[in-house]
């Protein structure tokens, strides 16, 4: 990891055993910001199960504390950074939630990060499912600058080809 590039973490965190854990691995790295952070209830948790024949990894997600994740919980007076990076979309119950003026919730965050002038980028999870479709590409902003969809909220996607296909969204 790269010291001297400086980090700030939006997230919440539980104050069980695992966010202690993570606040102590955090901690371990001075250029990272964790003033952004908030502790409360369990933490989430991902179980990856890896196939020793196909060597296809399947994920158990236990949401807990990241289902809140929000708007309401980002200080976006100290987030003044060059690049803001929402993860995961589809795995955020609040975030993939529907928003009457964004479309979601999601779309809603990068359009104040965008506004703020940040280059913004998305890192959607792998499914099987048609959530993608309603989650990522068909949403329309329905207010101030006009987005197609949430693809042009985001500078960057982190998306895989199984999923590009998913969603037959035209790049």
């Amino acid at each position: 990891f790269d010291e001297n590039l400086k980090v700030k973490v939006c997230a919440i965190i539980g104050s069980d055993k695992g966010g202690k854990h993570l606040e102590k691995v955090l901690a371990e790295y001075p250029n990272i910001d964790t003033t952004n952070v908030t502790v409360e209830e369990n933490s989430s948790v991902t179980l990856v199960m890896n196939a020793a024949d196909t060597k296809q990894r399947t994920f158990f997600f236990v949401p807990e504390a990241s289902d809140k994740f929000g708007m309401d919980y980002i200080n976006w007076d100290t987030v003044d950074a060059k690049i803001f990076q929402l993860e995961y979309l589809l795995l955020m119950k609040k975030v993939d939630s529907p928003d009457e003026e964004y479309g979601t919730h999601g779309a809603r965050i990068l359009a104040e990060a965008k506004k703020r002038g940040m280059t913004t980028s998305i890192d959607v999870v792998s499914e099987q499912s048609d959530r993608a479709k309603n989650i990522v590409v068909t949403l329309q902003v329905k207010h101030g600058e006009r987005y197609n969809d949430l693809m042009s909220l985001a500078s960057v996607l982190d998306y895989n080809d199984d999923d590009t296909a998913t969603v037959n969204y035209n790049f």
